[in-house]
Order: structure tokens, then C-alpha cells, then sequence
């Protein structure tokens, strides 16, 4: 019998050249060993590598909403490469929510050319305050922005077409992992991501912005202060037969503001914050009985409610993370803070976050710039100091709010009264509405 020489390639079975063609590797069997090594390395593992080659030295954004979505815009409009881990890219917000978005921070938006279009957004022009204490007397104060010689105030847009903007200004534009960061290790002034999927990531610079759960905060090992007001906030769109014009409502009781913020003709977007115990007592009603709940906290003002959507219900928790960077990595959007709805600062805040976040991003020359030392330095000292103010007068104002006793809304009234007749007072207000100065709250 021959001895096989030692570069010949063993028989194969017509049972084992079954299973490999059921498995549907398409192995020529003419080839020998090492050949065929070689091409099933180039088919497996170049493809891994490739984008392992694509992402080393990328900015990795970790969150897909709009915080993450945003601040990777910022960032490849800056002319950095960036890979954006969303989990979940198909995922929609529920029909009808929206964002209200002032004036100032909604600059950046239409310089990133991500503006929603006008059908998708409703002009905010007045913003009216109203004090209703229990057993007291009903007092409101109305803020224009034309008294500032401005347009509105800002807008109320779709959480829809916010995130469609951002996703069609950023086509093309980046790469994607649409798996979950399951791992996150510092070697040799690096951050080595791993995913769920077992794909893994190295890069100079993490940004997590991957909301109040986030895992980014976790692995940096950054505390995060967190409060539970016990109160519960219902969020709905209504549709209505009275005309709400340009101006958001907020009524001011215990428990919590009721708000309503035009969305477009007959249509607001409500707020509710109760208690908890009475939130979900009014989460638990049907559409019916909770549109004429709506219409009796409104005073009737929007007109009977014909029809509801994207009711929504949650709890009210604030979160402050105690610092906003650490080697190689920052936190920006709901991954560093949190705030009651008054007021609405949730992503205006982020917003304020992005825009520093652009100017550091168009002055750094290469991601490690970006990633050094001082500019995560510079962007901590110019976002801590103003994410505290903000932080803490909204939690200020919101543990006021929940003040029942009289006396505490008598002296809310007297302080609405004040600044409806002080004119020097109301600008100065309605300057920080408007975000002029570098701690103003809205």
C-alpha cells in the first residue's frame, strides 16, 4: 500500500462533505489544508478586523436616543470618527411625546442641520404660571417673549421627529454597534469595550451617554446621587376642542404642576405630576374618565378632550452624578443628570452639555487631543458648576411645589403678584428663560 506524502490532503467522506455543505461553509475539497485555512481566515476573521480597523481611534458614543445621537453629531460635524453603540436602533418613543426645547439650545440643532420641520414642531410664545393653593386664592402671572424682543421662547417638538432629524443628519456618516456594552477595561491609556455579541472595541475616548440606568457611569465607578420625590408624573396628547394658541400653562398645586404646552392646532402635550398614590390612581383610569379629569385640573380652558394619545406614567426621581469625567471618558445627558419635569430642563440641559462638548471637539486636532487630561478637565469645570445650579433649583422648586400648607402658597402668590408687577423682576426671569446668562436655570 502507498505511503501518502506528507503534503497530501486526506480523503474526505461523502457523510463528513454532507455536513460541512448542510453547515454551508462551501469548502473545496481540492484544496490543501493550508490553503484552505487561509480563506476561511479571510472570511471569518477579516471581517472582524476590518472593523475593529474601522473603530480603533474612533470616539465610541455609548446610547442611541437623543442625548447619544446628538452629541455624536456634534462630534463627526467636528470631524471626529465616532462608532455609536445603540442596542436598539429600530426602537420608536411612544406616539405623541414631545420635547420642549428653548430657544438658545435649539441653535445647536439647526446648526448640526438636525431641525425638525415645521409640522413637527410648535412655537412656544408665552409661558404662564399659575398658583392654586388649597382653600386659597388662584393667582398667575403671563410671560411673553416679545417683552424681550424675541420670537418665542422656544418650541415643542415631536420626540419622533427629533430623533429622525438627528438620524438623517448623521447618515453616512458613522459606524454602528447594535449590540450592548457588556465590559468595559482600561489598558495602556485606552478603554477596551466588550459587547454582548463578543465583538470588542478599543478606543481613546467613551462617552456615556446611555441615560439613568447607565452602564458607562457604572464602569468609571461614579457615584450618582439619587432622590425619589414620590411623586408620579402622566403624560399624555391631547386632542381638544379649545384653541391653547403659543402659551404653556403651569399650574402649581400640591402634589405637582399641571402643564400644558401647545403642539400644534388643538393639540397640547400634557404634564401631570401627583403624588405617587394619585398618579397611579390617574394612570389606572380609562381614556375616557381621564379625559374629563383633564378637562376638570384645566379649568376647562382646552375645551372638552376629543381624543388622547401615548399615555404614558412614571416616577419622579432626580440624579446628579458627582463628577462628569474620568480618564478617557465623559458622561453628558441623563448619564450625568436628572431633573424633575418642572420647568423642562431635561434635554436643554443636555443640550448645554453638547454645545460645550462641539467647542472642545473643534478645537482638539485628533481624538487623543480630545481625550487628554485637560480638555476632560475643561469640560467638567464648565458643565459641573452649571449642572448643580440647575439641579438644585429645580429640586428646590419642586420640594416647594409639594408643599401643601397654606401659608407656603399664600407666599407662593404674593412672590407671583410681585414679579407680575415688577417689570425689572419679570426680564430678569424671563432672561434666564431664555438661558442669557451662564447659570440660568431654563
Amino acid at each position: 500500500m502507498a505511503v501518502p506524502s506528507a503534503m497530501a490532503v486526506p480523503a474526505v467522506s461523502t457523510r463528513a462533505r454532507a455536513v460541512v455543505a448542510r453547515r454551508g461553509e462551501g469548502i473545496d475539497f481540492s484544496e490543501n489544508v493550508t490553503s484552505r485555512r487561509a480563506r476561511l481566515a479571510g472570511t471569518l476573521v477579516l471581517p472582524y478586523m476590518q472593523r475593529m480597523q474601522q473603530s480603533n481611534g474612533d470616539i465610541v458614543v455609548v446610547g442611541g436616543g437623543p442625548a447619544g445621537l446628538t452629541a455624536a453629531l456634534v462630534l463627526v460635524t467636528a470631524g471626529h470618527a465616532v462608532t455609536l453603540v445603540d442596542p436598539a436602533p429600530e426602537a420608536r418613543p411612544p406616539k405623541g411625546r414631545t420635547t420642549a426645547i428653548l430657544a438658545p439650545h435649539a441653535r445647536l440643532l439647526q446648526d448640526l442641520g438636525a431641525w425638525p420641520a415645521p409640522a413637527d414642531r410648535a412655537e412656544l410664545r408665552g409661558l404662564q404660571i399659575v398658583n392654586r393653593p388649597p382653600g386659597g386664592t388662584v393667582t398667575d402671572v403671563l410671560f411673553r417673549a416679545e417683552e424681550l424682543g424675541e420670537p418665542c421662547f422656544g418650541w415643542n417638538v415631536g420626540n419622533a421627529a427629533l430623533l429622525d432629524a438627528l438620524a438623517a443628519a448623521l447618515e453616512g456618516r458613522l459606524h454602528r454597534v447594535t449590540s450592548a456594552l457588556s465590559r468595559m477595561e482600561r489598558r495602556h491609556g485606552s478603554w477596551q469595550l466588550t459587547f454582548a455579541n463578543g465583538d470588542r472595541l478599543e478606543t481613546p475616548l467613551v462617552i456615556g451617554a446611555d441615560g439613568k440606568g447607565s452602564p458607562v457611569r457604572t464602569a468609571l465607578k461614579i457615584k450618582a446621587r439619587i432622590h425619589d420625590y414620590g411623586q408620579g408624573v402622566n403624560t399624555a396628547m391631547l386632542h381638544h376642542v379649545g384653541d391653547a394658541g403659543d402659551v404653556s400653562v403651569e399650574v402649581h398645586k400640591p402634589g405637582g404642576p399641571f402643564t400644558t404646552v401647545p403642539a400644534g392646532p388643538h393639540r397640547s402635550s400634557l404634564v401631570w405630576l401627583e403624588t405617587a398614590a394619585v398618579a397611579a390612581r390617574i394612570a389606572a383610569l380609562d381614556d375616557s374618565e381621564f379625559a374629563m379629569a383633564v378637562e376638570a385640573e384645566s379649568d376647562g380652558r382646552l375645551g372638552h378632550v376629543t381624543a388622547i394619545e401615548g399615555r404614558g406614567s412614571y416616577p419622579i426621581q432626580s440624579l446628579l452624578a458627582e463628577r462628569l469625567t474620568a480618564p478617557g471618558a465623559l458622561l453628558l445627558g441623563e448619564a450625568a443628570h436628572a431633573v424633575s419635569p418642572l420647568g423642562a430642563q431635561g434635554f436643554n440641559l443636555t443640550l448645554r452639555d453638547c454645545r460645550v462638548l462641539f467647542d472642545l471637539a473643534r478645537e482638539a486636532p485628533s481624538v487623543e487631543a480630545l481625550a487628554r487630561s485637560q480638555m476632560l478637565k475643561t469640560y467638567e469645570r464648565e458643565r459641573l458648576a452649571d449642572t448643580r445650579a440647575v439641579f438644585w433649583l429645580i429640586d428646590g422648586l419642586n420640594r416647594a411645589v409639594l408643599r401643601s400648607e397654606s401659608a407656603v402658597g399664600f407666599v407662593r402668590g404674593l412672590g407671583l403678584r410681585a414679579v407680575g408687577g415688577f417689570e425689572p423682576l419679570r426680564r430678569q426671569l424671563m432672561q434666564r428663560l431664555l438661558a442669557t446668562s451662564p447659570l440660568a436655570f431654563a
